[in-house]
């Protein structure tokens, strides 16, 4: 396919492209929204070669890459981004003072946080750690509500047997 019929195409169906970049780039931390978007459309560029008419529209062709794209970079080890925090120990004692946290409490929470960041799933579980519907994120990933219950009923799981 040549270089002006995949622009074409791109550009009659940048709508597409444009919803897609918008539903998922608060979650891609390492682009803001233009970078996303022009890797998106890159990455279709790409992908348009293996188009089949004969397999579906080209417009739902253009929105699964788009999305599949921007899921794989949400999904990306490469997809974080460091917070620097400095221990502050009246800033300690206080959070001790509200959440009233014993030490071995806080153990557990040090051990959860340890295995999240190691976690292949961790995208999904810090979004339901941070209050996000398992449906929603489920809707967000592509995958199943109970998909998405499975991993966070695992994480717990694994974080259960860690203390033991």
């Amino acid at each position: 396919m040549k270089t002006e019929k995949k622009g074409k195409i791109i550009q009659e169906f940048s709508p597409i492209i444009i919803s897609v970049v918008q539903n998922f780039h608060n979650q891609v931390v390492t682009h803001d929204w233009e970078e996303l978007y022009q890797e998106v459309i890159t990455h279709l560029a790409n992908k348009l070669e293996h188009y089949d008419p004969a397999r579906g529209k080209l417009s739902t062709y253009v929105y699964i890459v788009s999305r599949n794209k921007c899921l794989n970079m949400i999904k990306s080890p490469k997809n974080t981004k460091e917070h620097p925090v400095e221990y502050d120990e009246e800033m300690a004692n206080e959070m001790n003072e509200i959440y009233s946290l014993t030490k071995q409490e806080w153990g557990a929470w040090q051990v959860a946080m340890d295995m999240l960041e190691n976690h292949s799933k961790k995208h999904i579980i810090k979004r339901i750690m941070n209050g996000v519907p398992i449906v929603v994120v489920a809707s967000d990933e592509g995958v199943s509500h109970q998909y998405v219950s499975k991993v966070w009923r695992d994480f717990i799981k694994d974080i259960k047997e860690e203390l033991k």
